[in-house]
């Protein structure tokens, strides 16, 4: 059985190793030392040392040994890219639902402008936006200039 004392460090150790520090800032994968347990421990740095007795000696040893798991530099590469990749396609579904609004408000326009010429309202000019296609009621595409 381990003492109350070593107790701490051991749950500390193992939080680090989890990378769920709650005392100190620790991200998971980095290197584990003796003084960073301590600090996780809510010790002072340096307390925690083999020379204290067999507990303390084994913990040491396991601190030693242990070793982090690593994320290679490709699958770190291959998720940034998914993640770069993921993001332009959102870009361009968010680009094309614009691109719709913005052909439907221009029908719009052309179509609110034809209700005013009608009523003999001369409407403002708002320039010239070329190669619209637009569909009549019939269903035909018309190539045409507003």
């Amino acid at each position: 059985m381990v003492s109350g004392y070593v107790q701490i460090y051991i749950d500390a150790f193992n939080r680090l190793k989890e990378g769920k520090a709650i005392n100190i800032e620790f991200k998971k994968g980095q290197q584990i030392s003796n003084n960073t347990v301590a600090r996780e421990a809510g010790k002072a740095v340096g307390s925690l040392r083999r020379n204290r007795g067999e507990g303390y000696a084994a913990l040491c040893d396991e601190i030693e040994a242990y070793e982090p798991p690593r994320t290679s530099v490709a699958s770190r590469s291959m998720s940034r890219l998914e993640n770069v990749l993921a993001e332009n396609g959102l870009l361009k579904e968010q680009n094309s639902a614009l691109k719709s609004r913005y052909q439907s408000l221009l029908y719009l326009n052309y179509e609110l402008t034809k209700k005013l010429e009608m009523e003999g309202v001369k409407p403002p000019a708002m320039g010239v936006v070329r190669n619209i296609k637009t569909v009549d009621d019939n269903g035909l595409n018309n190539d045409s200039d507003f």
